[in-house]
């Protein structure tokens, strides 16, 4: 699944660049076990299917400092309601948060 937001840098608070937005990103998801922030790939082509059977999300910012999109991938079966459960069960346990999240390899 691939869920794209567009950011309107007038509407924003302190109106930040694109590289700014980009740090933000960064900053809030640095140390998440399944998270990846990443500026838009060369080719801006972001395939929804990269994480099929995973609990990784991939965020990607892209545009310029008037117009930012902000994208997500994911498999919204592993990333979706059922790893989420897992993963927040797992942080209210006391355990490691990708305890019993591994990747499923389809044949």
């Amino acid at each position: 699944m691939a869920v794209t937001v567009p950011l309107y840098t007038e509407l924003l608070r302190g109106r930040p660049s694109l590289d700014g937005v980009l740090d933000i990103y960064r900053t809030h998801y640095s140390g998440c076990a399944f998270i990846d922030v990443s500026p838009a790939p060369q080719s801006g082509f972001i395939p929804s299917n990269a994480h099929a059977g995973t609990n990784r999300l991939t965020v990607c910012v892209c545009g310029n400092d008037d117009r930012i999109s902000i994208a997500s991938a994911f498999d919204n079966l592993g990333k979706g309601s059922s790893g989420a459960a897992m993963q927040c069960m797992n942080i209210a346990l006391g355990l490691d948060e990708a305890l019993g999240l591994t990747e499923v390899i389809y044949e």
